[in-house]
């Protein structure tokens, strides 16, 4: 059975028109511009996509914390946009596809190196992984992931769900990940 994902948000977001700077990328997009996340939807849904992602690509107290938000602030703003995120995918959604709540490296996924260490991905993935869950997805997406210590961490933190895992890695070539992890060692972490 072959099934169908969407595409991408911040893409779209972008050619209509809203500006999306990191840290936050797309994150306040769902706080300013839900109408507009959940029409992105609707288009991807028309368009035959089986799977649409949720725009939580970057919607983590630790991303709003990065854009000099307070801790308190931080986690008030991040779990709005989450929770407001995984409401534009089910509007838009209406029960007819699977959604997929996603997340991403804590810092730049291009910059492994940039991994903050594995107290800091405990907590934030942790609560990011508990609003994903309690807003209602019916998978977890890790994208776009290029450090080995945060892939172990994340994917530990998920597997106490009752929800299937997916993971998007990116290659540093035919053999490793980003941060010169042999694939095997990531498939192996995914059994």
């Amino acid at each position: 059975m072959s099934l169908i994902l969407d595409g991408a948000m911040g893409t779209e977001l972008n050619r209509r028109g809203v500006n999306t700077e990191l840290p936050l990328w797309t994150a306040d997009s769902n706080i300013l511009y839900p109408d507009l996340v959940q029409s992105i939807h609707e288009d991807y849904i028309q368009s035959g996509a089986d799977i649409i992602t949720t725009n939580t690509f970057r919607t983590t107290s630790w991303t709003y914390k990065r854009a000099g938000y307070t801790d308190i602030i931080s986690e008030k703003r991040a779990k709005k946009s989450l929770y407001s995120a995984v409401a534009c995918a089910h509007k838009a959604s209406k029960g007819s596809v699977k959604i997929a709540g996603s997340i991403t490296s804590l810092n730049d996924c291009y910059i492994p190196s940039n991994f903050p260490g594995r107290n800091v991905a405990i907590d934030v993935y942790g609560q990011t992984l508990d609003w994903l869950i309690d807003s209602g997805v019916d998978v977890i997406l890790f994208e776009t992931m290029g450090s080995f210590e945060e892939i172990d961490v994340a994917l530990s933190l998920a597997s106490k769900y009752e929800k299937p895992i997916w993971l998007s890695v990116i290659m540093k070539d035919a053999k490793l990940i980003l941060d010169g992890t042999p694939i095997e060692k990531i498939l192996f972490l995914a059994n």
